[in-house]
């Protein structure tokens, strides 16, 4: 009841974010997937790379280990922070 998928695994999950990586394990008992591999996960207005992942089978809940990503922003909307430097002491 253990499943392993090797090669070029692509998965498209309801919500059109497509999983793809070379090795996935689908645990039918306990209807998790996973795989200790790199994943790249394409959503709608970012991409989510990693080295490892747990998912339901539905792949609607699923944690990446070993993250990066990239996430496009407007212009407009990006705040330039102050750099300047405040000393606090917690000891009175």
């Amino acid at each position: 009841e253990l499943w392993e998928l090797r090669g070029n695994v692509h998965i498209n999950n309801e919500q059109d974010e497509q999983f793809d990586t070379q090795l996935l394990f689908w645990n039918q008992k306990t209807e998790k997937v996973y795989s200790d591999q790199y994943i790249h996960i394409r959503q709608q207005k970012r991409i989510i790379t990693g080295i490892g992942f747990t998912s339901n089978q539905e792949f609607t809940d699923y944690t990446i280990k070993n993250t990066q990503g990239i996430f496009p922003i407007k212009e407009e909307d990006t705040v330039v922070a102050d750099t300047a430097v405040v000393a606090s002491d917690s000891i009175q």
